[in-house]
């Protein structure tokens, strides 16, 4: 999978899920106020077969419209 499929594949789980989608040169967000188990699985699927990152739950720096977790998908250089 390409860094291009990813994000595109990142990007229709957050439009499903309501979440915010953040992409910063080598680090992707993905914001919400509530991460359900099954978002976490189609998340942690699609960065199983991309495999060039590491990703961790933080809680968010800018807590507005409810936003309160954030996971960090760091790409490996």
């Amino acid at each position: 999978m390409k860094y291009n499929d990813l994000i595109d594949k990142l990007g229709k789980v957050v439009e499903e899920s309501k979440l915010l989608l953040r992409i910063d040169s080598d680090v992707i967000a993905i914001e919400g106020k509530f991460f359900h188990e099954s978002t976490i699985n189609k998340i942690q699927r699609l960065l199983q077969l991309y495999g060039e990152c590491q990703w961790w739950i933080y809680p968010s720096l800018t807590i507005q419209d409810g936003v309160m977790y954030t996971i960090k998908i760091y790409q490996y250089k």
